[in-house]
């Protein structure tokens, strides 16, 4: 959600998005009602304010496994997400060494 934002400020055509993302093999998904639902449940029980909704939305979206979220704000994102809000050096170096799966498999979270 926020790419397409920054894509329509900064080039006005999320049509490149849409290629540059399925090009790389990521798949494009809704937003559904269950992660509506996650999150207005979220939102509920720890008394987020209106204005802070678009971070429990995103989680809320990352929270159904196998999903990760790349993040350079895990500070945000921790609470919601626990170890599976990763930034992307964490992720691309648990890649390379084979060590997601320990991270995502120790994961505690008190979110969704």
């Amino acid at each position: 959600m926020e790419l397409a934002i920054l894509y329509l400020a900064r080039e006005g055509n999320l049509g490149k998005l849409d290629a540059m993302l399925r090009s790389a093999d990521i798949e494009i998904r809704d937003f559904n009602l269950q992660h509506a639902q996650y999150c207005a449940l979220f939102v509920k029980d720890h008394r987020i304010s209106k204005d802070r909704w678009k971070d429990p939305m995103i989680a809320a979206y990352a929270a159904t496994p196998p999903f990760i979220l790349l993040t350079n704000n895990v500070r945000d994102f921790a609470p919601l997400l626990g170890t599976r809000a990763i930034p992307p050096y964490d992720f691309k170096k648990a890649i390379e060494t084979g060590s997601l799966y320990d991270i995502l498999e120790d994961e505690e979270s008190d979110g969704f």
